[in-house]
C-alpha cells in the first residue's frame, strides 16, 4: 500500500433514474469524458462498517487501484450526503482485509472484512460550472442494472445544484440511497435465498 493519503470531504446530490431518464439526459447534454470503474466491496460478519456507515472499497479503472473509505457525515432529504473520504493507491482487490488492518483504515474494531463483490459503473461526467460536476452513471451488479445522477460539488452550492436538478426535469426529494446500499440490498436478498 501507498503511503501518499488522500483526504476530502465529498459533497453530493444522487437522485436514482429510470432508464428512460438516464437516457434522456445522456442524450441531451455533451459529457466531457466516459469511464468505467469498478468498485470491490468489502464488508464485515458483525455488521459493525454498516453500523458506523463506512464504506470500505477497492477502485479499479482499468489497471490502477484505490483504497477507499468513506464515511458518511450527514444524509439529507432532498439534499447533500456528505462523506468525509480517504484513500491511498493499492496493487489491488485483495479478498480480505485483517483486523488490524480494518481498524487501522476505518477506526472501527471488527474480525476483518472479505470482499463479497463488485459494482461496475459506466460515468458519464460533465464540469458544468468550477465547483460542480455532473455525473452519470449506469451501474450492474449481482444480476441488477441501475441509474443513477449524482452532482458533485465543493463550498456552497447547494442552490445552484438544486436549481440545475430542476433544470433536468429532476426532483431531490428523497435521501440519497449509494451505489454501496443499494449492492448490499441486492446481496443480503441473494444470501437469504
Amino acid at each position: 500500500m501507498d503511503d501518499s493519503i488522500r483526504r476530502s470531504v465529498e459533497r453530493e446530490v444522487k437522485i436514482l433514474l429510470t432508464q428512460q431518464q438516464y437516457e434522456q439526459i445522456r442524450g441531451r447534454l455533451q459529457w466531457t469524458a466516459a469511464v468505467e470503474q469498478v468498485n470491490h466491496y468489502y464488508l464485515d460478519r458483525e455488521g459493525q462498517l454498516r453500523a458506523e456507515k463506512v464504506n470500505l472499497r477497492v477502485r479499479q479503472i482499468g489497471n490502477r487501484y484505490w483504497l477507499q473509505v468513506k464515511t458518511l457525515v450527514k444524509n439529507v432529504k432532498g439534499g447533500p450526503s456528505v462523506h468525509q473520504e480517504t484513500e491511498t493507491d493499492i496493487d489491488g482487490a485483495p479478498d480480505f482485509f485483517d483486523s488490524r488492518t480494518v481498524k487501522a483504515l476505518t477506526g472501527v474494531e471488527t474480525q476483518g472484512a472479505r470482499r463479497v463483490g463488485a459494482l461496475t459503473t459506466l460515468r458519464h461526467t460533465l464540469s458544468v460550472e468550477p465547483e460542480i460536476e455532473l455525473c452519470l452513471d449506469k451501474s450492474d451488479y449481482l444480476g441488477v442494472t441501475d441509474y443513477e445522477l449524482e452532482i458533485e460539488y465543493t463550498g456552497d452550492r447547494l442552490e445552484a445544484v438544486l436549481a440545475l436538478v430542476e433544470q433536468l426535469g429532476l426532483t431531490a426529494g428523497e435521501k440519497p440511497q449509494g451505489k454501496l446500499s443499494r449492492f448490499y440490498a441486492r446481496w443480503r436478498g441473494l444470501e437469504k435465498k
